[in-house]
């Protein structure tokens, strides 16, 4: 959800996406711990494809899912070609200082992004959280005077993410037998964090639905609300055109470049083409579902292997 609400997306359809691809993944892979899904770096790449885009499409202004629907088509359309025609080498020959260039920007324009949300003065008059990173860190101070009860809630969050990290890390040194247990005691920190402060923020506002007392979710509809034949049309495609290739070199190097990485550590090997026909799929047949485009997850992918997974059924 929180992947969801970065693409610039209702939180549900991360959900969906999230479904979609553990669902269809595993049927043609040969990684065997890839947990493909929304991802950070791609969802902030598709809140700015919709942020251009939007503009020359002001009729899809309320449901701007369908031009992510359209673009995961496309998208799953050309890796899978990609694939199918075996020339999936290609992405060997990808500078690595222009995907370092390209992922320090992303997860610097993330993190300067989510700061006013935590802090809480994302909602002041004035401020354009979605401009330029720069803006977005200037304003910022500008507009601090607005930070509210949202920044006790995330402050405190971050501090308790970064303290069991801290203490996982301390434990595994002092005690190296027990290391896998306190690397997924690490790895459920974010699941315990939220759900602690899912009970704080019910019994805060239980009575304020209305009105909460800091930010919520509120409601999220329930099963497939958007399932449905994905919009293709000329004008869709002429709007993200532009953005094509960066979304394709993103797309596939991210999840090329974790399952070979994986596939090292485990001492087998992946077919390249083969993968970009898997994620290919999975993008084609995820808007089906309300999914926007997905692939291989770092994170999620090292939880799978460190369990110690050896098919991808596991994904499922």
């Amino acid at each position: 959800m929180a992947y969801a609400k970065l693409a610039s997306l209702p939180p549900e359809f991360g959900l969906y996406s999230s479904f979609v691809g553990v669902a269809i993944y595993w049927l043609s892979a040969t990684s065997h711990v890839i947990s493909a899904g929304p991802v950070a770096v791609f969802s902030s790449l598709l809140s700015v494809i919709l942020e251009h885009a939007l503009p020359q499409l002001p009729e899809y202004a309320d449901t701007p899912w369908i031009i992510a629907g359209c673009l995961s088509v496309v998208l799953g359309c050309i890796v899978m070609a990609i694939g199918l025609f075996r020339i999936g080498f290609i992405v060997d020959f990808i500078p690595l200082p222009a995907i370092a260039a390209f992922m320090t920007g992303s997860a610097l324009s993330i993190a300067m992004g989510q700061i006013p949300t935590l802090m809480g003065n994302n909602t002041a008059d004035g401020y354009d959280t979605r401009a330029a990173t720069y803006l977005v860190f200037g304003n910022f101070f500008k507009y601090i005077k607005h930070c509210d009860l949202n920044a006790a809630i995330g402050l405190t969050a971050l501090f308790m993410l970064y303290a069991v990290r801290w203490g996982c890390g301390y434990a595994s040194r002092r005690w190296p037998q027990h290391e896998k247990t306190f690397f997924f005691i690490n790895t459920l920190r974010s699941g315990f964090v939220i759900l602690l402060y899912t009970l704080i923020s019910f019994l805060v506002n239980r009575n304020h639905h209305d009105d909460p007392k800091f930010s919520i979710l509120k409601t999220i509809p329930r099963g497939f609300q958007h399932m449905g034949v994905p919009v293709v049309n000329s004008r869709i495609l002429s709007a993200v055109a532009a953005k094509l290739p960066s979304a394709i070199i993103v797309l596939v190097i991210e999840h090329i470049s974790i399952a070979k990485s994986f596939a090292r550590l485990s001492n087998y090997t992946i077919d390249p083409n083969q993968e970009l026909i898997a994620i290919g799929l999975t993008n084609i047949f995820g808007p089906f579902f309300g999914g926007y485009p997905a692939t291989g997850s770092f994170s999620r992918t090292a939880i799978k292997a460190k369990a110690g997974v050896r098919t991808p059924l596991a994904g499922v």
